[in-house]
């Protein structure tokens, strides 16, 4: 009977060895499969992150190619933004934004970079054109400095909107700059109930809009006086722009978003 409660008792203290093994087992198991999702987590995470920034600098990156473009004149970027400012595109409509948001080119893609897509629109910024003013008057006769000076000043007319979207795998970035767009208008003159212009070469003013062959204004200089002087008005048809320069006014990166663009 003794030697039976020996071995009774042996055997319980292997039963609780083994369960114990058993339980530090599990738990070095759970514990394994723990930190490899942790890991695969980690590395999910971090695949994302760089997904995410490579989405950004490719939306950022073809912004600022654009941005050096309106800087240069001969770029076909900048030809086709002065474009865009005439009267053949219609400015942007939050009524209807569909007919009034154009796209630039075709959507570029290329295999492991993502997709480039380019969308513009002008927003009317300044009502110009249409109201008559006073030209000052010039004692001596000679309008050259004033005239000059009309056709130097910068007009905001409009803004012009860039957004670039760039698009990698299931995430999208938005990159919009905004530009002031400054015209340089032609003025026209009235004087007497005609269009009149002023030829700076002969110092005399001309019926009509040829300052070379147009027949001479006033040149008894009696009819154009201080009380009543030369009217004008600056030209907003595309013929009377004189020149465009973009200025870049500010830069908004959007926050990354799944799926197709906003």
């Amino acid at each position: 009977m003794k030697k039976r409660i020996e071995y009774l008792r042996e055997n319980g203290r292997g039963g609780a060895s083994l369960a114990y093994v058993a339980c530090i087992s599990a738990l070095l198991i759970a514990f394994a499969l723990a930190i490899t999702y942790t890991a695969g987590m980690m590395l999910s995470g971090a695949n994302k992150r760089m997904a995410e920034e490579r989405c950004y600098q490719l939306a950022r990156s073809y912004a600022e190619v654009l941005d050096a473009e309106l800087l240069d004149e001969t770029s076909s970027f900048y030809r086709y933004a002065c474009k865009f400012m005439s009267s053949s595109y219609v400015s942007y409509s939050p009524d209807n934004k569909e007919n009034t948001t154009y796209r630039y080119g075709t959507d570029e893609s290329s295999e492991g970079y993502g997709t480039i897509g380019i969308t513009l629109y002008k927003v009317v910024n300044e009502e110009g054109g249409g109201v008559r003013e006073t030209l000052a008057y010039a004692e001596d006769g000679n309008y050259t400095t004033l005239t000059e000076s009309l056709k130097g000043a910068k007009h905001l007319r409009y803004v012009f909107v860039v957004t670039v979207t760039a698009a990698y795998e299931d995430l999208v970035y938005q990159y919009t700059t905004e530009y002031d767009c400054e015209e340089q208008l032609m003025p026209r003159f009235y004087h007497g109930g005609k269009v009149i212009c002023w030829d700076a070469v002969n110092l005399i003013w001309r019926e009509g809009e040829d300052a070379v062959n147009g027949v001479g204004y006033d040149p008894g200089r009696t009819l154009i006086t201080e009380e009543n002087p030369v009217q004008y008005e600056m030209r907003t048809d595309d013929d009377g722009v004189i020149h465009r320069n973009f200025r870049n006014v500010y830069e908004e990166a959007a926050v990354p978003g799944e799926g197709g663009a906003p």
